[in-house]
């Protein structure tokens, strides 16, 4: 069997081939990172289908093996097919402004680790570190993919130590900033307020917002089945690349209901029940932070208000993990902090089970 599902539920891949360049039988064995048979089962026929791939004719070489040649043939071939828009719309412009314009029509197998150190070196001044460590993933999953390809003899960013980031302040809003804001929704831009209440109530991300669909909403059971996201004119999965269960809080569950429209499947639509864009979701919000008087965030900061009022309420982090989405507790681990009385009071936990001997810790009773 070449696709099976592994104790942790992730489908694992394992299957021989030959190889096309010496003709020996190999075998590839590697996680599918998915918990779907069908994706790993696509997976299986991309990997297997690269693993036998006959190595590039000259002319192909020729003509793909410069940097900026190869660039776009990684990009049309893999980033466009295998990624969200909003990554793939990411890494072009990385590589547009960035990266092509810097190795331009070097050959992919003359890039040295040396070449990738001076390129980190440079743009450490002029970028912020995340950024650089951005632009080095990117180079490096298209020098792994370059490799698979045949078109580089190994990945020279293999090895490249990423840049630690100076920590960042998130950006949140305290209850009485996010009611003052929903009031000011509910007072000047009503028809916006069950859009706002179902993020601060929630933490959905925009895309998934703007992707509900009426039958996500199960009334009788007070629940939101997260399935989908819309971005860029494109439905695809949530972030993680799987669906949650988010529970309806009763004053959600009637500002939903009051909101039922006959406009089509989409809970949140323009006037026509089609795909609201990311920019219309702009102007009411940020009109309704300057009339009610809070700072000014993203509208993504939203998401981080609904878990950081959660943790700061004593909420576990496991749950948060759960309820936002995340793959990994690590993203969650951003808001431990909030909640400095919580673990501080689980210490107490341990006293009273025991009292102290009398003569102390090294004393002994009398006789």
């Amino acid at each position: 069997m070449s696709v099976y599902l592994r104790p942790s539920g992730i489908y694992r891949i394992d299957f021989k081939y030959k190889c096309p360049i010496t003709g020996q039988e190999k075998r590839f064995r590697r996680s599918s990172g998915s918990r779907l048979k069908r994706e790993a089962e696509a997976l299986e026929r991309q990997w297997r289908a690269e693993a036998e791939k006959p190595p590039p004719t000259p002319e192909q070489t020729k003509n793909q093996a410069a940097f900026s040649g190869f660039a776009k043939h990684w990009y049309d071939l893999h980033v466009v097919v295998n990624l969200k828009p909003t990554t793939a719309r990411g890494y072009e412009q990385t590589l547009r402004v960035h990266l092509v314009p810097y190795f331009g029509d070097r050959n992919l197998r003359s890039i040295t680790v040396m070449d990738i150190e001076e390129y980190k070196a440079l743009k450490v001044k002029k970028l912020a570190p995340k950024t650089v460590n951005n632009h080095l993933g990117i180079l490096s999953m298209l020098f792994r993919k370059a490799v698979v390809w045949r078109y580089a003899d190994a990945n020279p960013v293999t090895g490249i130590g990423l840049l630690k980031p100076p920590p960042t302040e998130m950006e949140f809003w305290v209850p009485e900033q996010s009611d003052a804001f929903l009031g000011s929704v509910l007072k000047h831009r009503p028809e916006w307020y069950p859009f706002f209440l179902c993020a601060l109530r929630t933490g959905m991300r925009l895309g998934e917002l703007l992707a509900l669909q009426w039958g996500d909403l199960d009334f009788k059971l007070g629940q939101i089945n997260i399935r989908r996201s819309y971005s860029h004119d494109r439905v695809t999965t949530p972030k993680s690349g799987k669906g949650r269960v988010l529970p309806m809080s009763p004053e959600l569950q009637e500002a939903l209901l009051r909101h039922r429209h006959l406009k089509g499947d989409l809970v949140f639509s323009d006037a026509d029940g089609q795909y609201l864009r990311r920019s219309k979701v702009k102007h009411p919000f940020w009109t309704c932070i300057r009339l009610a008087g809070v700072k000014r965030i993203r509208i993504h900061d939203l998401r981080h208000t609904f878990a950081s009022q959660l943790v700061m309420k004593g909420v576990p982090l496991r749950g948060i993990q759960e309820l936002l989405g995340h793959s990994d507790i690590s993203m969650t681990m951003r808001y431990a902090h909030l909640a400095p009385g919580v673990t501080h009071n689980y210490v107490g936990l341990l006293d009273g089970g025991a009292s102290e001997p009398a003569g102390g810790l090294c004393g002994k009773q009398r006789g």
